[in-house]
């Protein structure tokens, strides 16, 4: 499939898919992938949870946004943003503007069956009861709400989740 004319960013809540279906999109599209959770670990060579512990959710999100600016200016990419990323005004802006966001949109139902996956890795889940957890998903959902494009993930696999978004995407150009 031919090159796409803006980067992608994926957007959703945590465990939405957002990094499985970014690399099966990249593999359909040809273009190179970021997990932008990854990239801060890998930077900062240490886990998401230490960064969280030693300098709190607010120095995690000061290197979020370094960190995305700094690769931002690259082209080709498909990004996965963290579940908070998208919530940031100036990460919000950028990305709305010089790129084309998709929300993978998951029911809270069908996330919620997900949770034993998420919680030791999530630091904003840990210790939150579901009704606490619901609360953040709504809160989220309608910064999520602002994407460009709004993708329906229900009961679909990575791959055909992709699929759709690559689908999508070329009837868009056409």
């Amino acid at each position: 499939m031919s090159k796409v004319e803006r980067n992608i960013v994926l957007i959703g809540f945590m465990g939405a898919g957002k990094t499985t279906v970014g690399k099966e999109l990249s593999r359909i599209l040809g273009l190179r992938f970021v997990d932008l959770d990854q990239a801060i670990e890998e930077e900062a060579n240490q886990t998401i949870q230490t960064i969280f512990k030693t300098e709190g959710e607010s120095g995690f999100r000061k290197r979020e946004r370094s960190l995305f600016h700094k690769l931002s200016k690259q082209s080709d990419i498909i990004f996965s943003l963290g579940g908070g990323a998208f919530l940031q005004e100036e990460i919000q802006a950028a990305c709305l503007t010089d790129s084309l966001v998709i929300f993978l949109d998951i029911d809270f139902s069908i996330w919620s069956e997900r949770i034993p996956l998420l919680q030791k890795d999530r630091p904003l889940l840990q210790q939150k009861s579901l009704e606490e957890m619901k609360e953040l998903y709504t809160s989220r959902k309608q910064s999520y709400s602002k994407a460009h494009l709004i993708i329906q993930t229900g009961r679909l696999t990575p791959p055909q989740t992709a699929e759709k978004i690559a689908k999508t995407i070329h009837h868009a150009k056409a």
